[in-house]
């Protein structure tokens, strides 16, 4: 899984969102991989990052209905 683009607007570093990766799918301790970028004040950089599966992965958006996520999904082979 790639994803590209993981903001949020009037978000504060207490609300900020954030993706998580438990790998082997089910078992395991989630780790943050990725946290929103803020767009108001547009202060922090806009990351990317690869996510090898097999993996579970949650995305929790910090102030409801203000976040946008793109990601691509590889094939499950």
């Amino acid at each position: 899984m790639l994803i590209r683009n993981f903001t949020q607007d009037g978000a504060f570093s207490a609300d900020q969102g954030f993706v998580t990766v438990t790998k082997p799918p089910g078992t395991g301790t989630p780790v943050i991989v990725l946290t929103a970028a803020n767009l108001s004040p547009p202060t922090d950089v806009i990351n990317n990052v690869i996510i090898a599966g097999p993996a579970d992965v949650m995305v929790m958006c910090g102030t409801p209905g203000n976040c946008f996520i793109s990601y691509k999904k590889g094939d499950n082979n």
